[in-house]
């Protein structure tokens, strides 16, 4: 049978584990059902976690070639550009998609949900440049071309400027 436990940690770094009580098969049928919401829950979030984790890679890796004073290799410095890039760009498209794919099974196709979603996506593309952008270079990244066309790296007076390019005649060409 399952049971309520509680888990302390003593002073000297050891655990103690305590019995609380005993699930009824009710509760504990209502445990698993929310356990199981819980997992789903947290799959989830974790598409916003690598979201996160691509951009900080991302921002590492521009912070790192402004502090670098070597000549790296350009043509391996602009491989891994792309790559960062467009770990970030797909990991946003898919926490986009998950959202709306886990829509559709909890509440159908033709739900008001559905719809409300689609609509906030339209609203966001029609109101936020940002967005609309961020989606069409997303969009070009993925069938197009790489995200970085060119990439230059500058030494000033305040330390090193890079410069990312693609040229817009190229991006047209598509």
């Amino acid at each position: 049978m399952a049971y309520l436990a509680a888990l302390f940690d003593k002073p000297d770094k050891s655990l103690d584990l305590h019995r609380i009580r005993d699930f009824t098969p009710e509760q504990f049928v209502d445990f698993e059902k929310t356990f199981a919401e819980f997992i789903k829950l947290e799959q989830k979030f974790s598409l916003l976690r690598i979201l996160e984790l691509n951009f900080l890679a991302l921002d590492s890796f521009v912070k790192k070639l402004q502090e670098s004073n070597n000549n790296l290799d350009a043509y391996t410095v602009l491989a891994e550009m792309n790559r960062h890039f467009m770990n970030y760009l797909s990991s946003a498209y898919s926490l986009r998609e998950h959202i709306k794919s886990s829509i559709n099974p909890n509440f159908g196709r033709q739900s008001e949900h559905t719809s409300k979603y689609a609509k906030f996506l339209e609203l966001l593309t029609k109101t936020h440049f940002e967005y609309a952008f961020f989606q069409d270079f997303r969009d070009f990244a993925q069938h197009c071309g790489f995200p970085v066309g060119e990439m230059k790296t500058i030494q000033n007076e305040t330390g090193r400027r890079l410069t990312l390019k693609y040229s817009k005649a190229s991006s047209l060409d598509f």
